[in-house]
């Protein structure tokens, strides 16, 4: 792939390039045993935070990894990343928090049980009752084997294999030295409470991160810890950002003559929306009340506002006397009535916006917008065809 995809057989491709250097990188890695450990153990993760320098996070020159393709075989490329970036860190680990929104509004504190995996004490991280591994003999310590591979007729290739026998560890620890602690393993699991706390305003996403609280191991540092908060749905509120929405279903009474009722807000206060006498309001109307929607972040003394949406109850019937006193309230309201208009006889149907929408379609295909009438039913609105590692628990 190396020799198809060089810059010099493909001198403007740019994809090309990209190509020959993913080559170029992932034969640093499998030629190195102890980049190529890490990798098996760790993921591609820990090679890049390991500081390992130079062309995108490695450290050879993809030409000079092709001269040991085909020239330099596989010496000189060890210590070819070397890179004093400093210990490597294992992998960090990411898990969801799920909060209420009463928790977002107000703040918390959350206790997590987590389990980890620590570099065993018993043995200092060496897998060994003496405290020293031995060298692996098949391997001579370097974690990978150089195997010979066939590739075409008569074509042979040296290939890096990693270590059955020691895991890409380049030591093995014999099993009557094994450490009774973590047998032979060199980490041990590890279980803490940790202390989760949830600022006034926080937002669903948000990363609330624990340095060096991931898993360890020998010769590494540890990652960290990253709770993303997600917020479970309310059976009240909809949050948008610093603002809170709602929908508030009221009588036809107060809808017109006005009136009170009470919203238990997030924080457990009971908050009385009052609607003015003569403040008609319609259905789908919103209203605006200031300073009740989330805290702010960094500002928890202000907050955004809460928005009601207000459909209305209409009563199913009324009486004779009703009909009487809303006519005479209403008197003004009322179209006159052409004592000799046409009688037309209205058929009783039940109310649903499906059928409104598709009157409405209906009507639109029969008037003639430029469109045949079967041809449309094909299309869309836009017009087109249809056609590993630490676990948590709340304590």
């Amino acid at each position: 792939m190396a020799m198809k995809y060089h810059p010099d057989k493909n001198p403007d491709d740019a994809a090309a390039s990209e190509k020959f250097k993913q080559c170029s990188e992932a034969y640093e890695i499998l030629s190195d045993a102890e980049k190529r450990a890490a990798y098996d153990r760790y993921g591609l993760d820990a090679l890049k935070e390991g500081g390992m320098g130079g062309h995108g996070g490695f450290g050879m020159n993809p030409e000079d990894i092709f001269a040991s393709f085909f020239g330099g075989g596989f010496g000189g490329m060890r210590g070819g990343g070397g890179g004093g970036g400093g210990p490597r860190k294992t992998r960090d680990m990411v898990t969801a928090l799920p909060v209420t929104l009463e928790e977002l509004y107000a703040g918390a504190v959350k206790k997590m049980k987590v389990t980890r995996k620590v570099v065993c004490t018993a043995c200092a991280g060496s897998g060994a009752k003496s405290g020293k591994a031995t060298r692996c003999a098949p391997c001579q310590g370097q974690g990978v084997r150089v195997v010979l591979r066939q590739f075409g007729p008569g074509m042979l290739t040296k290939q890096q294999v990693v270590c059955d026998q020691c895991r890409g560890e380049g030591e093995v620890v014999r099993e009557q030295d094994k450490c009774g602690t973590c047998r032979g393993e060199r980490v041990s699991e590890s279980t803490k409470v940790l202390k989760v706390e949830i600022d006034k305003g926080a937002r669903d996403g948000q990363r609330l991160t624990f340095r060096g609280e991931s898993d360890e191991a020998p010769g590494m540092k540890a990652g960290d810890l990253i709770f993303v908060l997600k917020q479970k749905q309310h059976d009240v509120f909809e949050r948008r950002g610093s603002h809170l929405f709602m929908e508030k279903e009221i009588p036809l009474a107060s809808a017109l003559c006005g009136g009170q009722f009470v919203v238990p807000h997030l924080d457990g206060r009971p908050l009385v929306v009052t609607l003015a006498a003569g403040d008609v309001v319609v259905p789908e109307a919103v209203k605006e009340v200031r300073n009740e929607g989330m805290p702010i972040a960094g500002r928890t003394y202000e907050h955004g506002s809460l928005f009601i949406k207000f459909t209305l109850a209409f009563p199913v019937s009324l009486t004779a006397a009703q009909v009487a006193l809303v006519k005479q309230a209403l008197t003004e309201a009322l179209p006159a009535v052409v004592a000799d208009a046409a009688h037309v006889p209205v058929t009783t149907v039940a109310a649903s916006e499906s059928r409104w929408e598709n009157a409405q379609e209906e009507d639109e295909r029969g008037a003639g917008h430029g469109h045949g009438g079967d041809d449309d039913e094909d299309e869309d609105e836009d017009g087109h065809g249809h056609g590993p590692g630490v676990q948590c628990a709340q304590q």
